[in-house]
This record gives C-alpha cells, sequence and structure tokens, in this order.
C-alpha cells in the first residue's frame, strides 16, 4: 500500500484595498472586507428581521449585538503558579510565557474586531421591530406534530 501526501497552501483571500492575505481574522482587521472601496458593491447596513419564539429572538439580538463589540480570543492558556517558580504563569505545555510568547500567540490567534461602522467593516447590522414575528412555543410543536406529507 501507498500512501501519497500532498500539502496544499492556505488559498489567499482578497479584502479590502485588493490586500491578499491568507488569514481572514487579520485580512478583515488590516483591511476590512473585499469591495468596500468599490462604489456600490458595499452595504452600510444589513437589514435583520426574526421570526421564532420570544426567547430565541431574544438570544439572537443578543448575539447580534455581541458581534458589534470587539471580541477578545482566547488564544493563552496557562495553569496554575508552580511553587518552584512563584512569580511565572506557564502554558499549558510547560513553556515560560514571556512578552514574545504570548505576542506570537496574539498573532496567530487575532482578537475579533467586531462588526460595526468604526471597525474596517464600516457597517452595521440594523433591527426593527416591525420585521420580527413571535410565534408561541405551542404553535412550532403542533407544526412538529405535522405528518410528513411527501412519499
Amino acid at each position: 500500500m501507498n500512501i501519497k501526501l500532498e500539502y496544499f497552501p492556505e488559498p489567499k483571500l482578497q479584502f479590502g484595498h485588493y490586500f491578499e492575505h491568507e488569514d481572514t481574522k487579520t485580512g478583515l482587521a488590516e483591511y476590512g472586507p473585499f469591495g468596500k472601496n468599490i462604489d456600490g458593491l458595499h452595504p452600510k447596513e444589513i437589514r435583520l428581521g426574526f421570526i421564532g419564539t420570544r426567547e430565541t429572538i431574544a438570544g439572537c439580538r443578543e448575539w447580534v449585538e455581541q458581534c458589534g463589540q470587539a471580541i477578545e480570543s482566547e488564544n493563552i492558556k496557562r495553569t496554575t503558579i508552580t511553587p518552584s517558580l512563584p512569580d511565572v504563569e506557564l502554558f499549558e505545555n510547560g513553556n515560560p510565557l514571556d512578552a514574545q510568547t504570548a505576542r506570537y500567540e496574539k498573532i496567530l490567534n487575532r482578537d475579533f474586531i467586531g462588526f460595526n461602522p468604526e471597525s474596517q467593516f464600516q457597517c452595521a447590522f440594523v433591527t426593527n421591530e416591525r420585521w420580527i414575528k413571535t410565534v408561541l412555543p405551542g404553535d412550532i410543536a403542533g407544526i412538529l406534530q405535522t405528518p410528513d406529507k411527501q412519499g
């Protein structure tokens, strides 16, 4: 049995101002989405409507609100301080945590810049009460119990 391995490099993606990069977070943080610099291609707002129970709609609205804010990556995992080195925090693999290592970790797993008009996205989610339809949980249960009409 012969096994052939082949490496496929990450494709370069295109971002605003025709910047190319393999990493989506880096490309978006530095230059924003592709088309931002092309007239008529980049929207300033995205309208959202919701259909669901009060709970699911509230959850969706909260999630959309969180997307508008910067989200720090959880890339550095530290273990408890060892008694022999009381002032040094360690990675889970046991390597000392120094400023340079922390910087590399941030480069490899960037923070999310937030989807809002002030970030490189230069766009916002917009909702309106008229675009929201609440469905009662009992109605959903009734629909799910409807026998399959196909086949």
